[in-house]
């Protein structure tokens, strides 16, 4: 029996169990792949206080070490079903756990094209990250769809290692922060396709070319890869029946309040209602750990002088597209700091 389980080890779910195992809860974390989420896949990071630059698989194996040396235990094993109330039973494929509390921190997946050729061509030209397969294509050519942080990250890092980077975006300006868009605009091996669509992924036995639809017509780029960085898809559907989904499969977070007091989700898989689109750092009390406790019945371990006035319990978890809201007093539903 553990006092809090959590699923998934990105920043969010390692930071909960950091400040879980320093409250004295028994702790279980289970990650299905890696620890660290989207972030391993970041090259850079530089926007986490205190450190001047990194890179995510960096942060995230602090991270881990960090968690595993306070005594959380990691399963590397993916929890399939959740039921009960209190405690609540986790199933994995050949596992079952029990558990007090849940925080649900699964984070989320890749989204799709959904144009022809894409499924055929997984992993054979088509992928989902610039760091894992781009040494694959150095000196070739090669395409990023998207016009956000990722892949505008993915197309600098992809210049350094390519002959020629095709960023494709459906709009005529970046969502991307500026200080990547400048980058961009100024890489001389980087062309930049506005109000560009991919219809189609072409190629044998791997990808050979592109069918685009723009502004003026139809077009072919030959490339001998593209990499998709399109926005991200909630990994709910697992948990249909023990917390409500809305109709894009993200947890109705308001709605848990009344039906799950035991469940506990950071934002990556929170409904989009009143979500911000960065992380803000500023003092709130634990809160989340306080209604941990107060679930936990039979855990006597919190003291107030443990924790220094200001702390929260999302107070590690600053990683690039990390995407939190703010702390919401007396619910039982933890969103974390917003960013402003």
């Amino acid at each position: 029996m553990f006092d809090v389980c959590i699923i998934g080890a990105g920043p969010a779910g390692m930071s909960a169990a950091i400040y879980a195992c320093r409250a004295g809860l028994r702790t279980a974390v289970f990650e299905k792949a890696v620890c660290g989420g989207q972030m391993v896949n970041t090259p850079e990071v530089a926007n986490y206080p205190g450190i001047a630059m990194t890179s995510g698989a960096t942060l995230s194996e602090s991270m881990r070490a960090q968690m595993l040396a306070l005594g959380a235990a990691l399963y590397t094993e993916e929890v399939l079903s959740v039921s009960g109330e209190t405690p609540l039973s986790l199933k994995t494929a050949s596992n079952e756990y029990t558990s007090q509390t849940l925080i649900l921190a699964n984070g989320a997946e890749r989204r799709k094209l959904g144009v022809p050729g894409e499924e055929r061509l997984m992993y054979r030209g088509v992928s989902f990250c610039a760091v894992c397969d781009g040494m694959f294509f150095r000196g070739k050519r090669v395409a990023v769809v998207g016009g956000g942080n990722t892949a505008l990250e993915d197309a600098l890092y992809l210049s350094g290692i390519c002959e020629k980077v095709y960023l494709i975006h459906r709009r005529d300006t970046f969502t991307a922060q500026k200080v990547f868009a400048d980058r961009v605009l100024s890489a001389k091996n980087i062309e930049i396709l506005y109000n560009t669509t991919v219809t189609e992924i072409l190629g044998e036995k791997k990808t050979e070319a592109l069918s685009l639809k723009t502004a003026d017509g139809d077009r072919k780029i030959d490339v001998a890869a593209v990499f998709i960085a399109v926005g991200l898809v909630p990994d709910n559907a697992r948990f249909r029946g023990l917390v409500p989904l809305d109709s894009s499969g993200y947890i109705e977070a308001g709605r848990i309040r009344a039906q799950r007091a035991a469940v506990f989700l950071p934002r990556a898989i929170r409904g989009r209602k009143r979500c911000a689109r960065s992380l803000r750092l500023r003092p709130t009390a634990p809160e989340p750990l306080w209604r941990l406790k107060n679930t936990c019945e039979d855990c006597d371990l919190f003291k107030p002088h443990m924790y220094p006035a200001g702390w929260s319990l999302a107070r590690l978890s600053a990683a690039p597209r990390a995407l939190y809201n703010r702390a919401a007093r007396r619910t039982a539903v933890y969103r974390m700091p917003r960013s402003g």
